[in-house]
């Protein structure tokens, strides 16, 4: 499992680091990026918010697309550093036969940038045909970040509208979703090296 988390997040990684995020141009707002247009159809929808209103959307172009579709936006995560966030969104599904998933991923500082927290909700997916929910992300946000990285992705046919993302801070009491990588231990181990 967390060598899939693991090489999802790769993906995801070199997907932005190598440009081959699409910026959509008129069919989706400022900020935000599409990944993999090939395979999946990704804009706005005016009339399909949630309540009323826009909605963005990703849905597939084939019974049988290559990898994932994704829309992903990028921040910076100075203001959330040291701190505990929870994200949430709004998703509809219709007919997701494989799995889709809000995410977030927290790239830290350095040479190697590498992801220090990740979610991407594939051990609870959103699968089938369901009406508005809102789904939660919930990470802790490393004293070493430097970006956050957000959205939705889509694996497999189907098509999912997602709307009115929120970020905030949330105490500790409230349990992270994802897993935070090469986090240290909370006290020294082996101080006699007795084993």
């Amino acid at each position: 499992m967390r060598g899939h988390l693991r090489r999802i997040s790769i993906i995801l990684a070199l997907l932005i680091t190598i440009g081959s995020m699409a910026v959509a141009g008129d069919s989706l707002p400022e900020g935000w990026m599409a990944g993999n247009t090939k395979d999946y159809d990704i804009g706005v929808d005016s009339e399909a918010g949630h309540g009323d209103g826009v909605a963005a959307y990703i849905k597939s172009k084939t019974m049988t697309p290559e990898n994932f579709g994704t829309i992903v936006q990028s921040f910076s995560a100075e203001k959330y550093v040291g701190k505990r966030v929870r994200m949430s969104a709004f998703v509809k599904a219709d007919k997701i036969e494989e799995w889709a998933g809000l995410w977030m991923r927290v790239d830290g500082t350095g040479k190697e940038e590498v992801a220090l927290s990740f979610d991407n909700m594939q051990s609870r997916p959103i699968k089938g045909t369901l009406d508005w929910k809102k789904y939660e992300i919930v990470l802790d946000i490393p004293g070493n970040s430097k970006n956050i990285t957000f959205g939705i992705l889509l694996a497999g046919p189907g098509q999912a509208w997602l709307d009115e993302f929120s970020f905030e801070i949330v105490t500790e009491e409230i349990p992270v979703t994802g897993q935070t990588m090469n986090k240290p231990p909370q006290e020294p181990k082996n101080l006699g090296f007795e084993g």
